[in-house]
């Protein structure tokens, strides 16, 4: 099954949403007298830049994919791996029992890949 790639609902590069952030915070505080009588204070200044950081601290896409990249060839690198151990037991058990034998069967398809 294919897996749904994730796309973006907006064309803002991360860097520039931060800095529209950066530069939303910095104009409220210095307006602070007209932002004070719609709900602005000091909780809410704090609940932006946390939201704010939070995305700006999170990985680029860049970093992501490289995380990507070399989870699977360490997952490539444990399949091989894996495999090559079941195919010395397929090939003792083949040793032991014969190819055709009731007890080889036992152990299932010898076609790992």
């Amino acid at each position: 099954m294919k897996k749904e790639q994730v796309v973006r609902t907006f064309r803002l590069a991360d860097s520039v949403l931060k800095q529209k952030a950066d530069e939303l915070i910095a104009l409220i505080d210095r307006d602070i007298n007209e932002f004070t009588d719609r709900g602005y204070n000091a909780d809410k200044k704090t609940e932006l830049t946390t939201a704010r950081t939070t995305v700006d601290n999170f990985p680029s896409d860049e970093q992501l994919e490289s995380i990507k990249m070399d989870l699977t060839e360490q997952k490539d690198a444990a399949r091989k791996a894996l495999e090559k151990s079941m195919r010395s037991i397929f090939k003792m058990a083949e040793n032991v029992f014969g190819l055709y034998s009731a007890k080889y069967k036992e152990f299932g398809n010898a076609g790992v890949s």
